[in-house]
């Protein structure tokens, strides 16, 4: 096998759904604690990121609405929000527990801030 055969597998491979992150602040009708999943990044979304934390966006009240997006998907790996949501999620999501997200959805997919686009601050990625 080439290395550029084991490099395509080892990303097929690392391409599982992660998770969950628990919220316990937002229980479903049962009860229990939202679980929250991700993907590990794809070249596309690791760009995306690099967008969202450009000089341009750092004032950007949707920025971290935006991360939570493109990262959180459900058991079955479907999106849980679209993007016409993000306002919604800016305004009326609890910043400090959207960031903890943000920050556990990193943590389960080996994604840190510097290597997706951050800059490496305590604060990055899901500033509030």
């Amino acid at each position: 096998m080439s290395f550029k055969d084991s490099a395509r597998k080892q990303w097929s491979e690392r391409r599982e759904l992660c998770g969950p992150a628990l919220v316990p602040e937002w229980p479903d009708d049962d009860g229990q604690p939202a679980a929250i999943y991700a993907y590990p990044l794809t070249a596309a979304q690791r760009a995306q990121m690099r967008v969202l934390f450009s000089e341009s966006r750092l004032g950007d009240d949707t920025r971290d609405a935006e991360l939570l997006i493109l990262m959180a998907r459900d058991v079955d790996g479907q999106p849980i929000w679209k993007k016409a949501e993000r306002s919604d999620i800016a305004r009326h999501y609890d910043p400090q527990i959207v960031d903890r997200l943000i920050g556990e959805l990193n943590d389960l997919i080996g994604e840190s801030a510097d290597s997706a686009g951050g800059d490496g601050e305590a604060d990055a990625p899901g500033e509030s």
